[in-house]
């Protein structure tokens, strides 16, 4: 119905106003399809101009449009009116055309992804001096359910938070909060409102770029006090983030560190603290985006971190992490410097589709219960964070074919199997993890509890 609707709108605008519009077949953000106008009885005097905007954050605006000061004034009142759910915002008394009043809501709607029940449409009433009168506002959800959203979305990021130290420096934070958005988001095409929003990450664990953008800008900046704006490249239909560590900024792009199809346990981190050259030649390259600010150091351009393909796990004094070799390495970012650690005893065969993220190994690790656990083609093991002691607690039956991925969750870890890599289901398996403890020193057998399930992991 949506893209039927957009469809219709869409008609009218090249039949009545003749406005060319481009389009991305990724299809990731909203598109701006521009504005219909329509008297009406009620106001013969006024008009109802409505549009639908590209939710990204604004370009700079010309200061010739409107008055910074004015802006500062409506958004005072646009937060009030949201946060209550009111259904509009007066703009009588700033004299703004419609392609003002847009653009500022277009500006205000991207500020605040904390208002994931706002639609990123709106409508204008204008005056018969074609000057706004007042924008309207729609919400996604019935207005009774918002309040308990709004409660369980606070309570998903407080658990999403929980391990993050507040010791660490802002490039750890920074770090801490990539890694776990792309593991514990899955990219997923679509047209549900939640997939664009905050909500769709935290609660549902699936977006597309905007949802990884703006979810990143949400904790960043207003959880973790560190200044993160929205990116968006028009050409691109693609959005990402610009943060700011010691002065300098540099672009992070989630979404894109994210493998797809969902691989378990798997980051990307080559786009992880990039300079703007380094954007624009990192494949696949990046280009024509709107900044607030240029990105010129170029620092974290080669970093040794970009090789690791796991989530890296915070430990009392170092980093965990496996390259693509298979090579534990272990890093300590504040005085720049890592080591090499155990080496896998089996490594992954190349593959031979060399567009695809990981060409070599397809191990992950991860921390739960205060122990770190990896894998190989065959093979689970546990490793205290204190000791390095390392233990094989689990090898699975030959017909299975290969541990693809591991996640946790509680004392379960689940284990994934494939017979190939190219296939497009895999099965899963849960271990129970209680039985095994490090302080006794001794090692027990796991229970296998049956729970098989067979997964797609294609993306219609």
């Amino acid at each position: 119905m949506k893209a039927l609707l957009r469809k219709v709108i869409l008609l009218i605008l090249l039949s009545l106003m003749m406005i060319p519009l481009s389009s991305n077949a990724s299809g990731e953000t909203r598109k701006k399809v521009g504005t219909v106008q329509e008297y009406t009885e009620a106001f013969p005097k006024a008009a109802v101009i409505s549009g639908s905007f590209l939710s990204a954050e604004a370009s700079r605006v010309n200061p010739g449009m409107y008055k910074e000061a004015d802006y500062q004034k409506i958004k005072s009142r646009f937060l009030q009116a949201v946060t209550a759910y009111e259904d509009t915002v007066a703009l009588e008394e700033f004299h703004l055309t419609s392609s003002q009043a847009f653009e500022i809501y277009y500006r205000l709607y991207n500020e605040t992804p904390h208002f994931f029940y706002l639609s990123y449409s709106t409508s204008a009433l204008i005056s018969e001096h074609n000057e706004v009168l007042q924008l309207n506002l729609d919400y996604y959800y019935p207005k009774s359910m918002i309040p308990d959203m709004k409660r369980k979305l606070e309570e998903k990021i407080t658990l999403f938070l929980s391990d993050l130290d507040e010791t660490w420096t802002d490039f750890e934070k920074a770090l801490y909060v990539y890694d776990k958005l792309i593991l514990e988001t899955s990219y997923t095409a679509g047209e549900k409102d939640s997939l664009y929003t905050v909500y769709g990450v935290f609660t549902e664990n699936q977006a597309v770029c905007q949802g990884y953008a703006s979810a990143y800008t949400l904790i960043m900046r207003d959880y973790l006090g560190i200044e993160t704006h929205y990116i968006y490249s028009k050409e691109m239909n693609h959005a990402w983030n610009l943060i700011r560590l010691n002065g300098q900024y540099y672009h992070v792009d989630a979404t894109w560190g994210d493998p797809q199809p969902d691989e378990p346990g798997r980051v990307n981190h080559r786009f992880f603290l990039l300079s703007d050259d380094a954007m624009r030649k990192t494949e696949p390259a990046h280009k024509n985006w709107i900044s607030p600010y240029p990105a010129t150091d170029t620092m974290y351009d080669e970093s040794s971190y970009k090789a690791i393909q796991t989530g890296l796990i915070p430990t009392e004094q170092e980093w965990i992490g496996i390259d693509g070799d298979g090579a534990l390495l272990y890093y300590n970012f504040e005085r720049g410097v890592f080591r090499y650690g155990n080496h896998l005893t089996r490594l992954w065969s190349p593959i031979k589709d060399e567009t695809v993220y990981y060409t070599k190994n397809y191990s992950t690790l991860l921390k739960s219960q205060n122990t770190i656990y990896f894998h190989d083609h065959d093979s689970i093991y546990s490793m205290d964070p204190i000791t390095n002691k390392t233990i094989k607690i689990f090898t699975k039956s030959p017909q299975d074919g290969f541990i693809y991925g591991i996640s946790a969750k509680g004392s379960d870890l689940t284990y994934y199997l494939k017979k190939e890599l190219d296939q497009e289901e895999y099965l899963l398996k849960t271990l129970d993890l209680r039985p095994f403890s490090f302080t006794t020193g001794i090692e027990k057998r796991y229970s296998l509890r049956l729970q098989w399930m067979a997964r797609s992991l294609l993306i219609n």
